[in-house]
């Protein structure tokens, strides 16, 4: 008779940390800066533009702001979010949020 193959778990390996799931908006914003940081490193390489260069950064990052500013306080949670005195200020800012949404 064959022999069973030994899972994972009877072996004794280690059980898989959840994953944490991002939220679409970070993800996107991720992806976002990916792209224009990879952009950036060809611009670098490019003896042309490298005169342009601090215009078409400053330019970038202004336009990046713009974007970004009605995330910037959920993007703050999402980074420092793990921190007993944000986690308290998240929950604090939420209740706020929910009642001003019934008024």
């Amino acid at each position: 008779m064959a022999e069973a193959i030994p899972t994972p778990q009877q072996q004794g390996s280690p059980p898989r940390a959840e994953k944490e799931i991002e939220p679409e908006w970070l993800s996107s914003t991720r992806l976002c800066i990916e792209v224009m940081e990879d952009y950036f490193d060809e611009v670098r390489g490019m003896a042309e533009l490298r005169p342009f260069h601090d215009e078409l950064f400053a330019t970038y990052r202004d336009v990046l702001l713009d974007k970004l500013q009605p995330f910037a306080l959920d993007l703050a949670l999402h980074l420092f979010g793990r921190d007993p005195a944000v986690v308290r200020l998240s929950e604090q800012i939420h209740r706020e949020r929910a009642e001003m949404k019934q008024e």
